[in-house]
């Protein structure tokens, strides 16, 4: 029989896959009516909200009785992704500003900015990773499964260039489809795609199979969510930091 930490996380796995169709339906309605026309900084925000405030109320959907509700998937989804877009926001973004001279124009250059970072951006952040995160930890699985018995060395040779496929693939679409919402400018479209997708990639490197394994055989505490967490940003970061010196990007970091 499942444990109650497994069923609660394919519960949530097929919540957020719902809510997923549902929010990029609506992002893709205001995307091809043209409606951001007419928003300002604040509406960007009100829609950040709209989209990430119901992320943490899917739990309520695939509640696993038997659980309090800091061990539910979800709860512990949330946390990780929170953390992850937080810090990616805050630090992250800086290396696409300075290093790939991506810009927020229109209306949001103004508005709330936490360290020269748009708000809704980190609203809308939250439905972005929650869905590339969820839903990507099946195919992990399935993935996994398959190669379940074989070499350790072939085992982890295919994991690792596995994950890294979906990572640059997931940040190459998402640069790509959002090439063109006016207000997110680049000087050159196929560096971006490139160079873009590389820097991007490795946070999804880093954070994809991290996050797989949260209660996928062993429940994991509080505690360990958070701590993967924040220790795959500092990973990130130091991949990001090597790859601008190796590629010889930019001679000055990103904050300086």
């Amino acid at each position: 029989m499942m444990a109650a930490f497994m069923r609660s996380k394919r519960k949530g796995e097929k919540v957020v896959l719902y809510y997923t169709i549902a929010w990029i339906s609506s992002m893709a309605l205001i995307v091809k009516l043209k409606l951001y026309e007419s928003f300002d900084s604040e509406d960007y925000i009100k829609i950040g909200l709209a989209l990430s405030i119901p992320c943490f109320l899917l739990q309520l959907l695939s509640k696993e009785e038997s659980l309090p509700f800091y061990r539910q998937y979800l709860f512990k989804a949330n946390l990780f992704v929170g953390i992850i877009g937080y810090l990616g926001n805050h630090f992250y973004t800086h290396y696409f500003y300075n290093v790939l001279g991506m810009r927020y124009t229109g209306p949001l250059s103004g508005g709330i900015r936490i360290n020269d970072v748009p708000l809704s951006m980190y609203l809308m952040t939250h439905p972005y990773f929650l869905s590339y995160h969820v839903l990507v930890s099946p195919v992990i699985r399935v993935f996994r499964r398959a190669l379940s018995g074989r070499h350790y060395l072939l085992y982890h040779s295919c994991f690792g260039v596995f994950v890294y496929i979906i990572a640059v693939t997931t940040a190459f679409i998402e640069t790509y489809t959002i090439s063109s919402f006016p207000y997110y400018t680049y000087p050159d479209f196929h560096e971006m795609l490139t160079y873009g997708s590389l820097f991007y990639g490795l946070f999804f490197l880093v954070s994809f199979p991290l996050f797989h394994f949260i209660d996928e055989s062993t429940e994991w505490p509080l505690k360990s969510v958070a701590m993967s967490a924040f220790g795959s940003m500092m990973i990130v970061l130091l991949l990001a930091d090597i790859s601008r010196l190796v590629l010889n990007l930019s001679s000055s970091l990103p904050y300086a």
